[in-house]
């Protein structure tokens, strides 16, 4: 019984696993819309499999499916909103560059050149 359990749980992060690396392959060839309705898609044919199942082995089939489509999902969104703040990070420095005459106290600073 207890293998049957860890089995259970581990081919849900078997799935989760499989799906994080694809993700991102898979949303650049579909994009963000179809991607995210072929994870759903993926997810409710895993549940409908889990509730259907007359066996362990079909059970645990519909539950690798679940998770691919689950974790597609979730890995999608959070890898595009999460690169989204890091390009913008990077596209704009936070404070933009200040042209400033030299400083009065500090004679050896030159003043920019135009």
């Amino acid at each position: 019984m207890l293998m049957q359990t860890g089995l259970t749980v581990g081919v849900w992060n078997l799935g989760c696993v499989v799906s994080a690396i694809l993700a991102v392959f898979i949303s650049d060839s579909l994009g963000r819309r179809r991607t995210l309705l072929l994870g759903i898609t993926l997810w409710t044919i895993g549940e409908i499999i889990q509730t259907s199942s007359y066996s362990f082995a079909q059970f645990i089939v519909g539950r690798a499916i679940a998770g691919f489509g689950n974790c597609s999902t979730s890995t999608f969104c959070f890898t595009s909103s999460l690169l989204t703040h890091v390009l913008q990070a990077m596209a704009s420095p936070p404070q933009p560059p200040q042209l400033t005459k030299p400083n009065a106290s500090n004679p050896t600073e030159k003043a920019p050149s135009s």
